[in-house]
């Protein structure tokens, strides 16, 4: 239970639930707010309305090829990285794993107030 708790925190924090930011419309008006609270207004997602995250642990330091081709460096310890698509997301966990057999990485589905394990 708590560690599902910390893996629920952790995606809201890097999806940005924690600290709303972006474009807020007003939904009589349509007009734009740059607040940090939308209150009462309507928030606009970007990129569509599924939410997904990649979380993988590595027991060591290795380089990946990334979601947009190019190489990264995996640190030390979890890392995470949000995708629209599951295909996206299963992908760059083959990757991983391609990269070094010793990481182990989940998917999840965050939805409302909850974190659906797609695929690991």
């Amino acid at each position: 239970m708590l560690r599902a708790a910390f893996l629920l925190g952790l995606a809201a924090c890097v999806t940005g639930l924690l600290q709303p930011r972006g474009l807020c419309v007003n939904a009589a008006r349509s007009a734009p707010n740059q607040g940090r609270r939308c209150g009462s207004l309507v928030r606009l997602q970007i990129g569509g309305s599924q939410r997904l995250i990649v979380i993988w642990n590595s027991p060591e330091p290795f380089v990946y090829e990334s979601s947009y081709g190019g190489a990264e460096l995996a640190p030390l310890g979890r890392s995470t990285a949000r995708f629209s698509n599951l295909a996206q997301a299963l992908a760059l966990g083959k990757k991983l794993e391609a990269a070094s057999a010793r990481v182990t990485y989940s998917v999840y589905r965050l939805g409302d107030g909850e974190m659906e394990l797609k695929g690991s």
